[in-house]
């Protein structure tokens, strides 16, 4: 194992290349987020019975078939009392990624130059930037005071606090933010809960970033992928919960919680304008949303609490996971934990030279892991 932990991984490695890397060494990975429990066996029932439907080879409508906008907007309104959210405000998308990118395409049809990042920040998402702009990734970065510019990609700054001693750039730093949408930045791009930090943002802080972006005329399209997986007494807020707002895209999915990766049904949350805007940008690229919507909105319909029950399982087995890696984590490497408040990620502040040096001794033990700085633009030091 440790001839196979040697060989250099490839250059600019994603988390997924690290993944295939372990997998082809068989090498453990904890380099992507992949939830290894099965989806809900109800569900799993509801959608063998759906795929074996004589409509089953069909086309679905492009904006998502009315009885899973239906289903999702009545989840909304039951598990976080969001009243002001109709099937009208829904799009099924591809998965979050769709959301993703037909938000980012909804972007650049409005103008939008270049499309903020807080750092740390989820790595598809600069690739997806790259995507839609037709920029390149490998573009040198042009430095600015508050962060750096890639193409399309504005990678701001976040702020620094000190764990185990080392100086971490992992809070949000509010004053690169201001800068960044006064100096032209026309959307941001954010997590919450954040990939890959954990961090969970506070209402006030989100009620902050709406009222930030309106009045600069600025897009805010929130990943919310992680929404149902936040951990203790730690809870999500929304805007969407108290009333659709004009200048904000939500993005959501069930490939976490749900352990649905492959099955690739999402949806968009936006104004009944917004949406009509959007589902002509999805289609082309899309096409439709596959049929395994049906059985999300059968299963929302009638198993809400076999869901909560899903979900609970798997928040605890995550958290038990975390007490398990965290400690031995530190015992191997010396390495110190950042208690994730949400989503399925932990990060860890190394004292090796560099990211990669960490992520080669992780090797070496027969653990595969993504070193921090894929997570930052710009001229990032390793940490």
């Amino acid at each position: 194992m440790s001839e196979h932990a040697r060989e250099p991984l490839p250059e600019n490695a994603t988390m997924r290349d690290i993944f295939d890397y372990c997998k082809k060494h068989n090498i453990h990975s904890l380099a992507q987020g992949m939830i290894e429990l099965p989806p809900p066996e109800l569900l799993r029932e509801i959608l063998s019975v759906i795929v074996s439907g004589t409509t089953v080879h069909q086309y679905r409508a492009r904006q998502g078939e009315e009885v899973y906008r239906d289903a999702i907007a009545s989840h909304l309104n039951s598990e976080w009392g969001a009243k002001a959210v109709t099937a009208a405000n829904i799009m099924a998308t591809q998965g979050v990624s769709g959301g993703i990118i037909a938000s980012l395409l909804y972007a650049r049809a409005k103008g939008v130059k270049h499309v903020g990042m807080l750092q740390p920040f989820y790595t598809y998402h600069k690739l997806q930037v790259h995507s839609v702009y037709g920029t390149s990734g490998t573009a040198e970065c042009e430095e600015r005071s508050w962060g750096s510019v890639q193409g399309a990609c504005a990678f701001i700054n976040g702020a620094t606090t000190t764990i185990g001693g080392v100086e971490v750039e992992i809070e949000v730093n509010w004053e690169a933010i201001a800068s960044a949408l006064d100096d032209g930045v026309g959307a941001l791009i954010v997590c919450n809960p954040i990939n890959p930090s954990g961090r969970v943002l506070k209402e006030e802080e989100v009620k902050k970033m709406v009222q930030m972006c309106a009045d600069k005329g600025a897009l805010l399209i929130l990943d919310e992928c992680y929404a149902d997986l936040t951990f203790g007494d730690v809870t999500h807020y929304c805007p969407m919960h108290d009333s659709v707002v004009d200048n904000v895209i939500v993005v959501r999915g069930f490939s976490k919680v749900l352990g649905v990766q492959s099955w690739r049904v999402g949806y968009v949350i936006a104004s009944e304008e917004l949406i009509a805007e959007c589902v002509a940008l999805h289609d082309p690229i899309y096409i439709s949303v596959p049929i395994t919507q049906h059985a999300m909105a059968v299963y929302f319909k009638q198993d809400a609490d076999n869901y909560a029950e899903h979900r609970a399982e798997l928040k605890a087995l995550m958290w038990a996971n975390w007490e398990v890696l965290a400690p031995a984590f530190g015992k191997a490497f010396g390495w110190t934990p950042i208690a994730p408040e949400g989503t399925m990620y932990g990060c860890f502040v190394h004292n090796e030279k560099s990211d990669m040096d960490a992520v080669q001794k992780a090797l070496e033990k027969g653990v595969g892991i993504c070193p921090g700085g894929i997570f930052y633009g710009g001229t990032h030091p390793s940490s």
